[in-house]
Formats: structure tokens, C-alpha cells, sequence
């Protein structure tokens, strides 16, 4: 219970800022609890990936960089959340 209750108010926290970031205009217009699952979903399976060793080097001829990974992942993640020019 207390680990769903965390979980629950962390994601709140995610869409109230998802929210404030579509009402500026930064993110694309849509439902900001929407667009917090895909957030939230591809950094927990990114998350689970890396805690299960399956993301390794031998997924990339570059060296596993666990920093550069992430960073990757967050760059690409905004890439498909901000409107071209943001």
C-alpha cells in the first residue's frame, strides 16, 4: 500500500507538471494524463531494462555509457513531446 500510495502521488506530480508545461505551450496540446503515461511507461520499462541487465553493449557498437544512455533517452523522449521550435 504505502509503495502504490508513493508511486500514485509521484505520478501526480508528473502530470501537474505535464499540465503546466502544454498550458505554456511547450508540450503539444493533449491530456496531460495521457502524456504522462508515456512518460512515466517509457522511463519505468528504460528503468526495468537497465535493472535487469538486458540493456548491454552488445545492443550497440558503442560502449554502454549508463549517462549518455539516459540522456539519449530523455533527449528522444522530448523530441516527441515538444513542439518543433521549443
Amino acid at each position: 500500500p504505502e509503495l502504490y500510495s508513493t508511486a500514485k502521488a509521484t505520478y501526480q506530480v508528473l502530470v501537474t507538471e505535464i499540465k503546466i508545461l502544454i498550458d505554456r505551450g511547450v508540450y503539444r496540446k493533449g491530456s496531460p494524463m495521457r502524456t504522462a503515461l508515456v512518460a512515466w511507461s517509457s522511463a519505468h520499462g528504460l528503468a526495468h531494462l537497465i535493472l535487469d541487465q538486458l540493456v548491454v553493449d552488445s545492443m550497440d557498437p558503442i560502449p554502454l555509457d549508463l549517462e549518455a544512455t539516459l540522456e539519449f533517452h530523455m533527449k528522444t523522449m522530448r523530441g516527441g513531446l515538444v513542439k518543433p521550435g521549443n
